[in-house]
């Protein structure tokens, strides 16, 4: 079972999560500059939030398996970022239940639209985003003209 907790950015658990997934980028776009540090206060309310995963195993105990975050970019949007699975939890849906309980802490926020930048060397994200109604959109963020950014947003309402 399945369970998305907020946390603050500034968690260890989640710092964990964010560091194996900045490890995981790099070795997918053949190393390159690390993701530079996020002011946690960006995905604090009212600003915006981040949850944690974790996945129940045998005795009870529960592990963190995903994490992902939005911040607030003006103009009643909000920005996606930093959502990862652990390897060995994929294909179980829980990519998909993150960006649900995003999307449900946007609207709570009182953001009209969520945008996010990925790349071409994350098919599975892309193909997630596209199925949940993400539509293309122009390059907006720190990666702007890289030929492989993908950047999509969407129009949500409760």
């Amino acid at each position: 079972m399945l369970r998305l907790d907020v946390v603050p950015l500034s968690d260890p658990v989640a710092r964990s999560l964010e560091q194996d997934l900045s490890a995981e980028i790099r070795s997918r776009y053949g190393g390159g500059e690390p993701e530079e540090p996020h002011d946690a206060a960006e995905f604090s309310p009212p600003a915006g939030t981040f949850v944690v995963g974790f996945l129940e195993v045998d005795g009870g105990d529960s592990v963190p398996v995903a994490c992902g975050g939005i911040r607030r970019i003006g103009g009643g949007r909000c920005e996606l970022k930093r959502m990862y699975v652990v390897p060995e939890a994929r294909g179980r849906g829980i990519s998909r239940a993150v960006l649900e309980r995003l999307e449900r802490e946007a609207l709570m926020l009182g953001f009209s639209e969520v945008w996010l930048e990925t790349g071409t060397e994350q098919p599975e994200a892309m193909s997630l985003y596209e199925s949940a109604g993400y539509d293309p959109i122009e390059d907006f963020g720190r990666y702007r003209g890289e030929p492989k950014v993908r950047s999509y947003g969407k129009r949500i309402r409760a």
